[in-house]
């Protein structure tokens, strides 16, 4: 079961000199005795628990931003001098990310977001404001001038 999404649209940058902070963020949420959102999981033994779609994942051992964010099945694409200026969403289903982008918000430049749509047409956004992330539910406009309209300019 889970709910599928993709990743439709985005305009993402975290600054190079921004990435040792998210990282320390990301890290900082190993769910060892932590509170966590809905959907983790606890192993056999009970000794750590996992945000969802990161079955035994230690963020703490985490040693880059990139295999954070892929542990978080995200993919980051790297600029010439080492900014994150896009993510791939690189899974399948909705786990936790609102937890992800909540913790790393205050290093993400303002004006950033990250759209996606679910399986049954619902839309929504992270939008970041340079120390926050707001989740913004979105529609889909279509165009309802005719063909005759858009060819005249109307």
């Amino acid at each position: 079961m889970g709910y599928c999404i993709d990743l439709i649209d985005q305009s993402f940058t975290i600054k190079a000199e921004n990435r040792p902070f998210a990282l320390e963020a990301i890290r900082a949420l190993d769910p060892v005795g932590a509170v966590q959102g809905g959907g983790g999981m606890f192993s056999k033994d009970e000794s750590y628990t996992c945000f969802r779609w990161m079955h035994g994942v230690r963020l703490a051992e985490m040693q880059t931003l990139q295999s954070a964010l892929e542990a978080w099945r995200f993919q980051p694409e790297f600029s010439g001098n080492g900014d994150i200026v896009c993510l791939d969403f690189i899974g399948e289903k909705i786990g936790d990310e609102r937890i992800l982008f909540a913790a790393i918000a205050p290093f993400v430049e303002r004006g950033s977001y990250l759209a996606f749509r679910g399986e049954d047409g619902h839309v929504w956004r992270y939008f970041f404001d340079g120390t926050a992330m707001m989740e913004q539910a979105g529609t889909i406009a279509w165009d309802t001038r005719t063909e005759k309209e858009v060819r005249n300019g109307v």
